[in-house]
């Protein structure tokens, strides 16, 4: 409620008067993340070069890209959390779900995986 004496301050209904804060604050009360720091960044680009590697790598011949594909599936398919970049610790800092993120990556390569050899057997 505005205050009837003309001021342009908010009351409560119990008469006091809500501290201002500053549109950063306000950015972050709105959005609940707040500004992309470096480090969210760099987790999310992991996470981005590793679904990139389980896509374009899943069926390489070269023996380079065949190990930026396994390392990539090994990375995800781990529950080892004994390091700061474990795939499981940089989800739950991202606030993303270890087990939805690793269902939804290694999913889509078994479905692929699947596919290929369902055409397979039927050429």
């Amino acid at each position: 409620m505005y205050a009837t004496d003309g001021s342009t301050f908010i009351t409560l209904d119990d008469g006091t008067v809500p501290l201002a804060i500053d549109p950063a604050q306000f950015e972050v009360l709105w959005h609940g993340f707040g500004a992309q720091t470096p480090e969210r960044s760099l987790l999310l680009a992991m996470l981005e070069r590793t679904a990139a590697d389980l896509k374009n790598f899943r069926y390489a011949r070269q023996r380079s890209n065949q190990r930026l594909y396994m390392d990539a599936y090994l990375w995800v398919a781990s529950d080892d959390r004994s390091h700061p970049f474990a795939f499981e610790n940089v989800c739950e800092f991202l606030r993303l779900s270890p087990e939805h993120v690793r269902e939804k990556l290694l999913h889509r390569d078994r479905y692929a995986r699947g596919s290929r050899e369902t055409m397979a057997d039927a050429a």
